[in-house]
């Protein structure tokens, strides 16, 4: 085996203080209320990891809440893709993958989307900007007596 192939496509960024409430969804509604703020670990367009005390099962279908300091909260769906105990941190880390975005029932809103987009931009890493094109040498054009 060649080894972990990194399958992300996209970028991955923290926000620094913010947190993330979760509460589990049972089909069709969910009658608990949202857990206490947890620690993000990192965000992208398509999921989000987060620290938490208790493991949590792949597949495990999730209510968020993301909470970025000063900030209306963001609120999504999510399934939980895996759950690993970080030594690190002391505490579960669990990493989610949201629901598809678009106009429907179950589906995550379009502009929560654009949200994680401006979010991206503010806090992502900035790419670098485009090396200057260079022509091919011409030793008629570019000669150099």
């Amino acid at each position: 085996m060649a080894g972990n192939v990194e399958r992300r496509e996209c970028q991955r960024f923290e926000i620094p203080g913010a947190t993330v409430q979760y509460k589990s969804l049972w089909f069709p509604i969910s009658f608990n209320g949202f857990s206490q703020p947890s620690l993000t670990v990192n965000v992208s367009k398509g999921g989000l990891a987060f620290e938490c005390r208790n493991k949590m099962e792949r597949g495990k279908k999730l209510a968020l809440r993301l909470i970025v300091p000063g900030e209306d909260p963001l609120e999504l769906r999510a399934s939980v893709r895996w759950c690993a105990f970080s030594w690190e941190r002391t505490t579960y880390v669990v990493g989610v993958e949201f629901a598809p975005f678009g106009a429907g029932r179950g589906l995550n809103p379009l502009e929560t989307l654009n949200r994680l987009r401006e979010l991206e931009f503010e806090y992502g890493e900035k790419e670098s900007p485009p090396a200057p094109i260079r022509r091919p040498f011409d030793p008629l054009r570019d000669h150099l007596w």
